[in-house]
């Protein structure tokens, strides 16, 4: 009977230590998964920076397209007013000749 409750204490102790390992088990595999998630969230965070961050490069090399080009369009229209400048001086010093004359 002594060899009886021996094994028998022996074996409560093995299934209490058996439980805890479990539960042990139980509370690391929940944490790992809470860890998962989180990383996991973290990387779709990342990925929607990244992909901003590339939406105002693109919108910065627009507008800076966009202002080049108006630009040589104020550029151009500084040309026209200095032609349509020079040929009135012109029609004007035309104008004058054809009155004194």
């Amino acid at each position: 009977e002594d060899d009886a409750t021996r094994l028998g204490a022996i074996l409560c102790e093995r299934d209490a230590a058996l439980a805890d390992a479990a539960a042990e088990v139980t509370r690391l595999t929940a944490a790992h998964a809470v860890e998962r998630e989180a990383a996991l969230a973290s990387s779709v965070d990342l990925a929607k920076v990244h992909t901003r961050a590339a939406e105002v490069v693109g919108d910065a090399v627009a507008a800076e397209a966009r202002a080049e080009a108006a630009e040589a369009t104020a550029a151009a229209r500084a040309e026209e007013v200095k032609e349509v400048r020079t040929r009135a001086r012109e029609l004007t010093a035309g104008k004058h000749a054809l009155e004194t004359a």
